[in-house]
């Protein structure tokens, strides 16, 4: 397993690598925004007015990301898809049908956001990080932040408690340590 900054040290300098993370990226931004919408939009969760409101901007937020990952994919003449693959940290994570809840739900999210900001942040701070990677995740970076505080202010303690085993798994599917 790795830390964020190990792994993204062998990233930045392997072109292949760095492509297929990229291919990655723009795949789980893209389809985070129908991921968020499908596990909050169902007939098992209340929202408030305000909730559905910070739902759906958080969608859209993921969206702009996925675009901006497009537009570092097409400057070195890939094409950005959604690729056919598993996901593996969500299949980890949303193993039990009783974290199905509003607040286990956001617990889940709050700590995927968590997660994926540790590397952001190491790549938005990365002086030798290519410079168009970087300016796109130093974006990237505030609307992470504000999409994990919405979550984590619709969740609790005990929410998050009992989704961190299932989070955990999926740290280790990813072969991480953050």
């Amino acid at each position: 397993m790795k830390t964020s900054l190990e792994w993204w040290s062998k990233i930045k300098n392997d072109n292949v690598l760095l492509i297929d993370w990229l291919k990655n990226q723009y795949h789980g931004e893209r389809t985070a925004a129908l991921k968020i919408k499908s596990l909050f939009f169902t007939d098992n969760i209340v929202l408030n007015d305000i909730e559905k409101k910070a739902i759906n901007q958080i969608a859209k937020e993921e969206d702009i990301h996925a675009d901006w990952i497009e537009s570092l994919l097409v400057s070195r003449g890939i094409t950005a898809e959604i690729l056919d693959k598993e996901s593996r940290y969500w299949d980890q994570v949303l193993l039990d049908e009783n974290t199905k809840s509003k607040e286990d739900l956001s617990a889940n999210a709050h700590l995927a956001e968590n997660m994926r900001l540790e590397r952001i942040k190491v790549i938005a701070e990365d002086l030798e990080a290519p410079e168009d990677i970087r300016n796109v995740f130093k974006k990237i970076l505030p609307m992470e932040l504000k999409h994990e505080s919405i979550f984590a202010s619709m969740t609790n303690k005990e929410s998050l408690n009992k989704v961190s085993i299932n989070h955990n798994k999926g740290l280790n599917e990813l072969g991480l340590v953050i």
